[in-house]
């Protein structure tokens, strides 16, 4: 059985970089020591939301260079978008249900020795803004496709000029 865990993680940073609010949706799901997903679905994983050619390793312990290179290879794949709506997500969701408030494309940073992917842009506005729900999207052929939307509750209110930081969180 494969066990992925999924945590979005919100927080708004001041001027300096210290966490003024923190926000935790979701929680990981353990694997046990026995039931480890494979480094390939990891490295297949990053390759959907980054550019990067990963090295996969074959049956006989070959490594080939693979990577899903659908459109421009220097437009991100992976994008993160907040917005305004708290109706409750669906699997059926295509997109937010709000007006979309920020639209980023995503820094990826992988772990195989404890099994976990982050993927993470930021946010900044001139005015305070409150933002109710995050999507996860994978960028192919210049469209967008949602993978996942999380609500948060409470939304969080991003003061004029904080920095708002969205981790979508990976555990394998």
């Amino acid at each position: 059985m494969i066990k992925i865990g999924k945590t979005v993680i919100a927080e708004v940073r001041d001027e300096e970089g210290n966490v003024i609010y923190r926000a935790v949706e979701g929680s990981e799901t353990e694997c046990k020591e026995n039931d480890l997903v494979n480094r390939n679905l990891i490295r297949v994983m990053l390759s959907v939301f980054t550019p990067d050619m990963v090295p996969l390793y074959n049956t006989t312990g070959d490594t080939v260079l693979a990577g899903l290179r659908t459109q421009h290879y220097h437009s991100p794949f992976g994008r993160i978008k907040v917005g305004d709506s708290d109706i409750t997500p669906s699997r059926s969701d295509l997109n937010l249900k709000g007006n979309v408030l920020g639209d980023g494309g995503v820094s990826a940073t992988v772990n195989e020795t404890e099994g976990f992917l982050i993927l993470s842009t930021s946010f900044s506005w001139a005015s305070d803004t409150v933002v109710k729900e995050v999507g996860l999207f994978i960028r192919m052929n210049w469209l967008d496709y949602l993978m996942d939307r999380t609500v948060f509750s409470p939304p969080i209110t991003v003061p004029a000029g904080k920095v708002l930081s969205i981790a979508y969180r990976f555990s394998f």
